[in-house]
């Protein structure tokens, strides 16, 4: 009998509860997989409704044009004083091609102020004084005002981004399971309990048939009962809600058993026993009553309370839920009367797509404790599908339990030109209607007006309507226009080389209103590797060089992967791909190997830029500027050979090395006896600190060249020395092929072993040439003695 207990409580129990923890832990774990259910089912609702608000098969509807998706840079102004609400910010923008301008007047004038200090070409003598310090100024701030814009772009925009807030997230530590044993004492209860005869309930006794009367405050209760061997079986009705005064059983008294969970437990003999019952009812407007062996068929008399809960056969769905009907003397009017009903809102959800769905809400407004039974007017047409509830007649009962808070089912209404909403005038619920539709339908609203709740993440109209308030909703489809309806918004293209066999991929972002086939046009000897779409594995349909995909409405992605069985050639380019329309946003992406050397590439302009030709160019120009000075301690082939090999390592080391070459000739030129002896000791120790450190840099050139990578400064759009990247914001419906020049590392490594052979060589001579200047004089001066050896 204790197993059909519904009020006790799920907290652990001990030997003196009257439940089982046997029991409390069965309900724990079903309401756990109920809530799980729950969670499924409004998943799968979900991924149906969104299915449901896309466009019907066959619609043409627009899909729009390619976009390109452009990212502009962000400038962040400031002002350290007031600012006048009258006062305007005016931008001045400069296109592209007038940034290229003021880019090459910014390195002319910069040349020119290089040569005008250095003396390069005789520039200065041939300027008089005047001409030549305003020349000078001129030429410094024309090119600080030209490169002030740069910079503070650049910084404006480091501004904004790093003056973005940081979203933080904390972590939130779960309590470990504790597992705690019984204690034998606990054991040794259940054990007895389990140990304990059955009782036969519910398996040996039914109740086919029963009635209640209800007079007043009075009860009457007649079932017949069916049992297979003497057994106790339990009267509807919990105590509290009505008590038994009377009970008879053929006739005569009954024997009650027992009060388990409220409930009266009476004997009753093998075979068909008719129970009669008599008690009365608590003062209250609302009651429930409850059952633990519920009748197959029940009548109810009472006609007082409006009941719920009984199905269009009679049979009892749990619990009967009885509400007393409002009485109004005369002279009284309707807010004179008491009512403790509780009371509900009616939410409404329409939502118009492929299929027209109905999601109704019953949510409770006042306080728990009490429960709620109601009818619900069904919309015309409506057929419930979902929920605990049952409709009959155009009418759905709905029943609250005392702890529950809402009730709720989905229905489905049918197609119709016009639907009209009608607030209805129950004093134990307000309504709330919204109305979601997906492109395909045009609405016309008359009646009540709407709202648009600003909490919500899309506008739709929301009404609260008063009693007998109506709403028309007038709808209609849209005719269609011509336009596309496929179009792609991104495409990704890459390609890893190899050095027989190369492997691509296509990556596309796809919106299609109508669906059908889409083809792709790859090479003759590509060997497609997989079709997938949406994450789905498709099967690989080639016809004449085209690889045929069979796509859905709406928004998809779509990757296709092959390879390709070429031999890698100097100039890498994609492989052909013919697309049915154009493109936009189109980002191609090149995996070069290790073992190849980049030299140059190409392609559309926002991609990578090799740019160590220029750095070759400036290394150059240095060569010859280095050469100029009577001081130079070296030519000008020597100098353009070591500015090339330096340019492979940052700028601190090679300034380094150029000054320790210079360092060396000013020393050999100046007489020790014009400085004191702690300055000329530190000079001579920073030329042993310099000659140390330049000779580490250069056998660090000379070990990078050999087996490292070369420095091409490869930079833009995200590149890097092994990965090429370019984007397109539009493209053809023939995609664009870049390419890069490529060629062995060892030719690099065989220019670097030639390299490094010279460097040897020279080296030697730098250092013997080195030693006479750093010696010249005498090597050292302690406290004003000279060591070394004399100059020759």
């Amino acid at each position: 009998a204790n197993s059909v207990s519904t009020a006790a409580s799920a907290s652990v129990p001990v030997p003196s509860l009257p439940e089982p923890l046997a029991n409390a832990n069965q309900r724990y774990r079903a309401q756990k997989q109920q809530q799980v259910a729950l969670q499924d089912e409004s998943a799968k609702l979900a991924v149906f409704q969104s299915a449901n608000m896309q466009f019907a098969p066959g619609t043409t509807t627009q899909t729009g044009i390619p976009r390109p998706a452009w990212e502009g840079n962000q400038v962040v102004c400031s002002w350290d004083g007031p600012v006048d609400r009258t006062q305007t910010l005016r931008p001045i923008l400069l296109p592209a091609a007038g940034q290229r301008i003021l880019a090459a007047v910014r390195v002319t004038l910069l040349v020119v102020l290089l040569a005008m200090v250095t003396g390069v070409g005789g520039l200065p003598q041939r300027l008089s004084r005047r001409s030549r310090v305003a020349g000078t100024k001129a030429a410094v701030v024309a090119a600080a005002l030209l490169t002030a814009g740069s910079v503070s772009a650049q910084d404006g925009v480091a501004t904004s981004v790093a003056g973005k807030p940081v979203a933080t997230t904390g972590e939130t530590t779960q309590p470990a399971a504790v597992m705690v044993m019984p204690s034998p004492a606990l054991l040794d209860t259940l054990r007895q309990r389990l140990l304990q005869p059955d009782d036969a309930f519910p398996h040996a006794a039914d109740i086919p048939q029963a009635a209640c009367t209800i007079t007043g405050n009075q009860l009457s209760l007649t079932a017949t009962v069916h049992a297979a061997i003497s057994c106790a079986v339990p009267l509807p009705g919990r105590f509290a809600v009505w008590s038994p005064l009377s009970v008879f059983c053929n006739g005569e008294a009954a024997v009650a058993i027992r009060r388990s969970d409220g409930h009266l437990w009476v004997w009753v003999p093998e075979g068909v026993s008719t129970l009669t019952a008599t008690g009365l009812i608590t003062e209250s407007s609302e009651w429930v009553l409850s059952f633990q062996l519920a009748p197959r068929s029940l009548t109810v008399a009472a006609e007082d309370w409006l009941v719920t809960g009984l199905n269009a056969d009679g049979k009892p769905d749990g619990q009967l839920f009885f509400t007393r009907k409002q009485q109004r003397e005369a002279g009284q009017v309707a807010y004179d009367q008491t009512n403790l009903r509780g009371v509900v809102q009616i939410d409404r959800v329409l939502e118009v797509g492929l299929v027209w769905k109905l999601h109704t809400t019953v949510r409770r407004l006042s306080s728990t404790g009490r429960a709620i039974s109601l009818t619900v007017p069904l919309l015309p047409g409506e057929r419930v599908l979902s929920g605990e509830t049952r409709a009959a007649r155009g009418t759905i009962d709905v029943t609250l339990a005392p702890a529950a808070t809402s009730s709720s089912w989905e229905s489905e209404l049918p197609v119709t030109p016009t639907l009209r909403l009608v607030a209805g005038e129950s004093p134990q619920a307000v309504e709330r209607w919204s109305l979601v539709t997906s492109p395909v339908w045009n609405v016309r609203l008359t009646g009540a007006g709407p709202v648009y709740e600003p909490e919500a993440s899309e506008l739709i109209p929301v009404w609260h309507p008063w009693p007998g308030d109506e709403v028309l909703l007038a709808f209609e489809r849209p005719q269609s226009v011509a336009g596309k309806t496929l179009t792609i918004r991104g495409l990704g293209h890459s390609v890893d080389l190899g050095s027989r066999r190369r492997s691509s991929s296509l990556d596309l972002r796809l919106e299609s209103s109508l669906g059908g086939e889409f083809s792709v046009g790859l090479p003759a000897a590509a060997t497609v590797r997989a079709v997938e779409l949406e994450g789905r594995s498709l099967p690989v349909r080639r016809e004449e060089g085209r690889v045929l995909v069979g796509l859905q409405p709406g928004q998809q992605k779509l990757a296709i992967n092959w390879t390709t069985d070429e031999p890698l050639a100097q100039r890498a380019t994609f492989d052909a791909v013919a697309l049915p329309i154009d493109a936009a946003n189109v980002a191609s992406q090149m995996q070069i190997p290790n073992s190849r050397w980049i030299l140059w590439t190409g392609g559309p302009q926002r991609g990578p830029a090799v740019r160590f030709w220029a750095v070759l160019l400036v290394a150059i120009g240095l060569a010859g500027l280095l050469c100029r000075p009577q001081l130079s301690p070296l030519s000008f082939p020597e100098w353009l050979l070591l500015s090339i090999g330096l340019t492979q390592i940052s700028l601190i080391p090679a300034i380094m090395v150029v000054g320790w070459l210079y360092l060396l000739a000013w020393r050999g030129k100046r007489d020790p006896q014009t400085l004191g002896w702690f300055s000329f000791d530190l000079l001579q120790l920073l030329l042993v600190f310099l000659t140390i450190t330049s000779l580490v840099t250069l056998v660090i050139v000379v070990s990078r060249g050999l087996l490292g990578t070369p420095e091409m400064f490869i930079a833009g759009n995200g590149s890097s020395r092994t990965r090429l990247i370019w984007f397109s914001p539009t493209e053809g419906s023939e995609l664009g092929q870049p390419w890069a020049f490529t060629v062995s590392i060892w030719y690099y490594r065989l220019l670097m072993l030639l390299w490094g052979l010279w460097l040897a060589n020279a080296v030697i001579r730098w250092l013997t040439t080195g030693w006479r200047q750093f010696t010249a004089g005498g090597a050292w001066r302690w406290r004003g003695r000279l060591a070394g050896p004399e100059p020759s």
